[in-house]
């Protein structure tokens, strides 16, 4: 597994935030031995232009009941949610934020949900 780690180049980011976040992500995958955390962070270390954009109906499809959905990218507000989910992205439009907010889920920012011990059902939609 370490193996993977070295052939992950982390790109020059002009957002310190973002590269913040994969250096934590890789991190807690040395901790933690979870291979979410590496596959997130590949997600992440892309150009902006390749970063997902995923719709809420696309997440609903996709979503079962109390799942915790990670998006390596952006959340946007087309679409709505009839389940309760636990949502994490590297960002969220304002609609998609209420609309999650309506629908009894939680949307959770990428840093904060790296410090919960116990996740669920995880999934990785792009």
């Amino acid at each position: 597994m370490f193996f993977i780690i070295t052939i992950m180049k982390l790109r020059n980011f002009t957002d310190k935030n973002k590269k913040d976040i994969i250096l934590e992500l890789k991190s807690n995958f040395k901790k933690d031995k979870k291979k979410i955390w590496l596959a997130l962070a590949k997600h992440l270390n892309k150009p902006k232009r390749n970063l997902a954009s995923v719709n809420l109906s696309k997440i609903n499809y996709y979503a079962k009941d109390n799942d915790t959905i990670f998006v390596a990218g952006k959340i946007l507000g087309n679409g709505i949610i009839d389940k309760k989910l636990v949502l994490s992205s590297f960002k969220v439009s304002n609609t998609a934020l209420e609309k999650i907010n309506k629908s009894n889920s939680k949307y959770i920012d990428l840093k904060k949900i790296m410090d919960l011990k116990k996740i669920n059902n995880i999934r990785i939609i792009k």
